[in-house]
C-alpha cells in the first residue's frame, strides 16, 4: 500500500469493503499475463493496485481511464511507471484481466472482449476480425481424412465457433486439426470448451449430443453475483489477494475448467473413472474431488491415495494449498504401499512383509526349486510367472492355476507344463508360510478379505495413478469403501503412463465404470512442442498388447489439446560423455539466466540413478549448484535442482526437464528386457520402457532437453 495514500477503511474483508467500494475479481488471464509479463519485483506493485481498486475512491495515482476504440468497456489502471492493468467494471464489480506494458496492454484491450454463448459460458475472446486473411485450404482425397468437411458452417457456429473460422476448421485434415485448435486456443479465438466440442465432433460424437441445452442466458452481472464463472475468481480478503499475486500461483487451486469441475463434483452411483493424457489435470480433479467429498459427507473418512511415496507427498502439499495447512482428521493421504504396511501391522498376524525380489528368492530357495521341479524352464521365466500370475492374482491351488486364463503372458503352457511349474510355486508358498513371510500382494488380498468381513474403513476412496495398480491393489481399493453406497470409488488413470504394471481389465475384478467414465482432453501443462515430442514416442505403441478397455482409454486420452506453445525441445546427439556433460551445463545455465528459473523448477532425469551420480553430479559440483534427490523427505530449496531416476519423477512436473543418457541401451533398459523370462514377453517390457520415456518427457512444462551418447533410443522420433 502506497504511503502517500490512505484507504477509506482499514477493514480486511472484501465483504466489508463491498459496502463502500468494489469487489475485486481475478481472471485466469491475469495470472497468465502476470507470470509472463511481470518480473517478480513488480508483483507487489500489482497487488497494491488491485487492493486500491477495491476502494470506493481509488487514489488519483492509479490514473484510471477508459480505454477508447475497443468493443468492450475496458478500463486501465497504473501499476507503475511502465505497466498498466486492464480491468472490466460492472456495477460494484471490477474484474482484473490483463497486465502488460502500456502500449501492449492497450493493444490487447482493443483486440479482446467478453463473449457470451448459448452454453452459459462467459469468457474473454480475441476479436476474430484480427485473424489474418487466409484462403481456406481445399480438402484433398480421401474424404475421411477431413472429419469436419461434412458439416455446415452453421453447425460449427452452434458449437460457438466464430463464423470467421468455420471454413478454415471445416477444411482441416485430422492430422492438422489438433495443432490448429491448440494455436487458436493460445491466441484466444476460442475457449477450451469449444475446442473440446470440435474435437469430440471430429472423433465421432453426434452433433446433437454437443448442442447447447435450451436455457436462458444469465447476464454477466448476475453470473458475477452468483459466482458462476469458471475463469474468474474473487479473493475473500486482502490476505488471499496477496497470496494470489505475490506468490508463483498454481491456477488449478481455483480455475477448474467446466469439464474438470463437472467430473470433480458429479454424483456417481458407483465407481467412476477419469482418464486423459499427461497434463490434462487428472490429479487436479482428484484433489478437488476429495475436497468436494469432504463437504458432501462431513465427518466421514475419506482416503486419497496414489502409487508412489513422492506423489503422496505432492498430493498432501497440494491439498494443504487447496483447503489449508490443517487437514481435517477424517482425511487420510497415503501411498497405497504405506497404507498396506500400516494396516497389516494392526492385524497382529506375526508375519513380516517382504518387498525385495532377491530376498524373497533367497528365503524360498527359488533357484534350487526351479532346478528340482522345472529344469526345462529358465529361472527368469518361472519368476515372471510367479510375479505376474501366481502372486499377482493370489492363486493358491493347482486347480486355480490349471484353469487360469494367462492373458498377456506370451507363450501358451500345456497342462503338463503348468503342473511342473505349480510344484515350484506350491513349494514357495509353503516356505513363505513356514517363515511367516508375505508379499505385499498377499497382504493386499488378506486386508481385502478382512474389510469384506468387518466393514469398509472409508466412506469414499479417491485413487490417482491407478494405471500402475495391479489386481491385488485394485482388489484392496475395491474393499476400502462400501460397495452399495454412491461416490464410493473414484479413479484417475492414464494408461500411456503405465510403468509398473501390465495391462489389466477392471471388469475381471468386478469394477464396472461404464457410464461413469470421462476423458479429459485439454493439456494444461505442456507446450505444444513438448506434447508433440511425447506423442511421437508413443507413436510406436503396440496396441495388440492391450485389452479392449485399455485401447479405448489410450486412443481417447493420448491426443490432447494444449493451451501453450513455446520453444522446441533441445535434442543433442553427443559423441562422448564429455560432450553430453558440456551440453547439459550449457542448457542449465541458460535456464537459470535466460529463462530466469529457480533451481527447484528444474529436474534432471536419467533411466538410472547411477547414471545421474556418475555423469551429472560432478557437473553440478563444478558449477556450484546444489541439488535435491527426488524421493528425499523434503522439498528442494529455490537454489537446488532436482535429480532422480525417471521412475521417481512420476506424477510430478517442472518448468524445465533434462533427460540425459537417452541411448538405445537405456530406453529400453537392456537389463530389464533381458530379465523377461519369455521371448514373447519382451515386447511387454519394451512397451513399459517406451511409456517410461513418455512419462519423463511429459514432466516438462516449458523447456525440454534430451541427450544421448552415440546411439539414440529407438523410441525417440527421427526429427
Amino acid at each position: 500500500m502506497r504511503s502517500a495514500e490512505k484507504p477509506p477503511s482499514m477493514c480486511r474483508r472484501w465483504g466489508e469493503m463491498m459496502k463502500i467500494g468494489y469487489d475485486i475479481w481475478l481472471s485466469e488471464r491475469l495470472q497468465y499475463s502476470k507470470e509472463k509479463q511481470l518480473q517478480r519485483d513488480r508483483w507487489e506493485a500489482l497487488e497494491q493496485t488491485l487492493e486500491q481498486l477495491s476502494w470506493e475512491q481509488p487514489p488519483n495515482s492509479l490514473h484510471i481511464e477508459r480505454v477508447q476504440n475497443c468493443k468492450e468497456r475496458w478500463y486501465s489502471a497504473r501499476v507503475d511507471i511502465k505497466y498498466r492493468l486492464i480491468f472490466y467494471q460492472e456495477g460494484n464489480q471490477r474484474i482484473a484481466v490483463w497486465v502488460d506494458e502500456h502500449d501492449p496492454a492497450y493493444a490487447w484491450a482493443k483486440e479482446h472482449f467478453f463473449h457470451k454463448n448459448d452454453y452459459g459460458e462467459h469468457y474473454i475472446r480475441r476479436d476474430p476480425e484480427t485473424l489474418p486473411s487466409e484462403v481456406p485450404p481445399e480438402p484433398e482425397p480421401p474424404a475421411e481424412s477431413y472429419p469436419l468437411v461434412g458439416y455446415d458452417c452453421s453447425d460449427l457456429q452452434k458449437l460457438d465457433v466464430p463464423k470467421e473460422l468455420c471454413d478454415h476448421i471445416r477444411n482441416l485434415s485430422a492430422e492438422a486439426l489438433v495443432g490448429a485448435l491448440c494455436r487458436l486456443l493460445e491466441e484466444g479465438y476460442i475457449n477450451s470448451e469449444t475446442a473440446e466440442r470440435i474435437l469430440a465432433l471430429a472423433t465421432g460424437t453426434p452433433l446433437k449430443e454437443l448442442l447447447p441445452p435450451a436455457q436462458l442466458r444469465d447476464k454477466f452481472d448476475l453470473l458475477l453475483e452468483k459466482g458462476n464463472l469458471s475463469r474468474f475468481w474473487k479473493p475473500k480478503d486482502t490476505d488471499e489477494l496477496k497470496r494470489a499475486i505475490l506468490q508463483p500461483w498454481e491456477t488449478w487451486l481455483v480455475f477448474l475448467s467446466p469439464t474438470q469441475r463437472e467430473v470433480a463434483e458429479q454424483h456417481y452411483n458407483g465407481p467412476a473413472r477419469v482418464s486423459g493424457a499427461a497434463g490434462t489435470g487428472k490429479t487436479v480433479v482428484a484433489l478437488h474431488r476429495t475436497k468436494h467429498l469432504l463437504e458432501r459427507y462431513p465427518g466421514s473418512r475419506i482416503f486419497l491415495t496414489t502409487y508412489t511415496v513422492n506423489m503422496a507427498r505432492e498430493l498432501e502439499r497440494r491439498m494443504k494449498l487447496l483447503i489449508g495447512e490443517s487437514l481435517p482428521p477424517e482425511l487420510y493421504i497415503l501411498n497405497l504401499d504405506k497404507f498396506v504396511n500400516q494396516e497389516f501391522q494392526k492385524l497382529r498376524t506375526g508375519a513380516t512383509l517382504i518387498y525385495r525380489d532377491e530376498e524373497l528368492k533367497q528365503k524360498t530357495d527359488f533357484a534350487q526349486l526351479c532346478q528340482t521341479y522345472a529344469p526345462r524352464f529358465s529361472p527368469d521365466f518361472v519368476w515372471s510367472e510367479w510375479q505376474w500370475v501366481i502372486n499377482a492374482w493370489n492363486i493358491q491351488s493347482w486347480e486355480a492355476y490349471r484353469d487360469f486364463e494367462r492373458i498377456g503372458r506370451g507363450s501358451k503352457l500345456s497342462e503338463e507344463q503348468r503342473e511342473q511349474l505349480w510344484q515350484v510355486f506350491d513349494a514357495m508358498r509353503k516356505k513363505l508360510r513356514q517363515a511367516m513371510l508375505l508379499t505385499p500382494e498377499m497382504a493386499c488380498y488378506m486386508l481385502a478379505e478382512h474389510y469384506r468381513n468387518r466393514g469398509a474403513p472409508f466412506r469414499c476412496v479417491v485413487a490417482d495413478e491407478t494405471q500402475d495398480f495391479g489386481p491385488a491393489q485394485m482388489t484392496l481399493l475395491k474393499s476400502l469403501a462400501p460397495a452399495d453406497q454412491p461416490d464410493n470409488l473414484f479413479f484417475c488413470i492414464d494408461t500411456a503412463q503405465r510403468i509398473y504394471q501390465r495391462s489389466l481389465s477392471w471388469k475381471r475384478l468386478g469394477i464396472e465404470v461404464r457410464g461413469r467414465s470421462k476423458t479429459l482432453r485439454i493439456n494444461y501443462r505442456n507446450t505444444l512442442e513438448i506434447q508433440e515430442k511425447a506423442e511421437k514416442v508413443l507413436a510406436g505403441c503396440n496396441y495388440s498388447l492391450r485389452d479392449e478397455e485399455d485401447i479405448e482409454a489410450v486412443v481417447r486420452g493420448v491426443r490432447a489439446l494444449t493451451l501453450l506453445s513455446g520453444n522446441k525441445p533441445e535434442v543433442r546427439h553427443c559423441e562422448n560423455f564429455q560432450r553430453e556433460v558440456a551440453a547439459l551445463r550449457e542448457w542449465l545455465l541458460r535456464c537459470q539466466r535466460e529463462f530466469n528459473m529457480d533451481g527447484n523448477k528444474i529436474a534432471i532425469l536419467a533411466r538410472t540413478k547411477d547414471y545421474i551420480e556418475k555423469q551429472v553430479v560432478p557437473v553440478l559440483n563444478e558449477l556450484g549448484i546444489s541439488y535435491c534427490w527426488l524421493g528425499d523427505e523434503r522439498l528442494a530449496e529455490p537454489h537446488e535442482v532436482y535429480l532422480g531416476a525417471v521412475h521417481s519423477s512420476k506424477g510430478l512436473e517442472f518448468r524445465a526437464v533434462a533427460i540425459v543418457g537417452a541411448s538405445r541401451d537405456m530406453f529400453p533398459f537392456r537389463p530389464a528386457v533381458g530379465r523377461a523370462g519369455d521371448p514373447e514377453e519382451q515386447p511387454l517390457v519394451e512397451e513399459q520402457e517406451r511409456q517410461l520415456l513418455y512419462t519423463a518427457i511429459t514432466r516438462a512444462r516449458e523447456q525440454l532437453f534430451i541427450s544421448w551418447v552415440l546411439y539414440p533410443s529407438p523410441f525417440l522420433p527421427r526429427d
